[in-house]
């Protein structure tokens, strides 16, 4: 993978690790749903100048956007909200790696080379010991089996099959649509149908809406243009150019990135496992990274002009 194109990926795992952080922050006050719409509303305004008749192709984008904004953020946001437990969310979270490879090995015939495989196991140990590194007392009591919990991971497993789905779902449809139309057009789709779901299955919104202070929309544009727009555009960008099996492995840098914002913020101290664990993520990452210095060629898809 080109150096530039490291670089980006670090950047999209930095945007999404702060948005778990604003978005669990939000969650105390939007149900999860309502919250899930509201972002994408934000995310739909950005790519006003995209839309036209895409034909065709809308039936596919409306059950993509429904895969991507109801179940990915969606249930992932109400799994969030039904476990507090930072630990729980993010390890199953991060099963999508693992998803992702076998998705894209099934769907896309994608190879694993011994580097993908010896460089993913690497990184996701290493992922496991910075997550497992910052377990308090609290969160690990809350690691006992009880209906939230239960419900909770219902919920994070769903999101964790959903974004590996979009993924594979969305290179598909590269040459046919370009990677700025699936974002625009799954958002503001996905919106609308988040809007609908969470009218049935939710309450407050209103109230939620009324009671609402600057520090709330700052967090909602956030979520939406740094939690989605920019993460998304690069994502797309990377699984454009590179196999998924590579790209996929760079989220787990997520919850090492977490735990050094805890500490510049938050003022948390540095626990040792937390280095060890960054330095195995990394190496895995590197692993994984060997011979490919350029895009490989049975990844490289035209897209459609717009």
């Amino acid at each position: 993978m080109k150096l530039k194109d490291i670089f980006l990926a670090i950047i999209m795992c930095i945007t999404w690790s702060t948005d778990y952080i604003i978005s669990k922050e939000a969650l105390e006050h939007f149900s999860p749903i309502f919250f899930t719409a509201l972002r994408f509303s934000i995310v739909s305004l950005f790519y006003i100048p995209i839309y036209k008749n895409i034909g065709k192709f809308f039936k596919e984008l409306f059950f993509l956007s429904f895969v991507l904004v109801v179940f990915a953020y969606g249930f992932g946001d109400i799994g969030i909200q039904l476990n507090s437990s930072v630990t729980v969310s993010n390890v199953i979270i991060q099963f999508n790696v693992v998803v992702g490879v076998v998705f894209a090995a099934i769907f896309l015939k994608e190879k694993l080379t011994r580097n993908n495989i010896i460089g993913g196991l690497i990184a996701f140990f290493g992922m496991l010991l910075v997550v497992f590194s910052n377990t308090t007392n609290a969160e690990a009591n809350m690691l006992s089996v009880n209906t939230n919990n239960l419900y909770s991971i219902f919920f994070l497993l769903f999101t964790t099959c959903a974004w590996p789905v979009y993924t594979i779902w969305s290179k598909k449809l590269y040459g046919k649509v370009t990677s700025e139309e699936i974002i625009g057009y799954t958002a503001l789709i996905g919106c609308v149908q988040a809007f609908v779901v969470s009218y049935f299955f939710e309450k407050n919104q209103l109230h939620s809406l009324q009671t609402i202070d600057l520090r709330l929309i700052l967090y909602i544009v956030y979520a939406g243009i740094f939690g989605i727009v920019v993460p998304h555009k690069i994502w797309h960008h990377l699984i454009h150019h590179y196999s998924v099996n590579k790209v996929v492995c760079f989220s787990l840098l997520i919850p090492v990135i977490s735990a050094v914002e805890s500490i510049l913020y938050f003022h948390e101290h540095i626990k040792l496992m937390i280095v060890v664990g960054g330095c195995f993520v990394l190496l895995g990452l590197y692993i994984n990274n060997i011979n490919s210095n350029s895009p490989t060629t049975d990844n490289k898809i035209v897209e459609k002009e717009t």
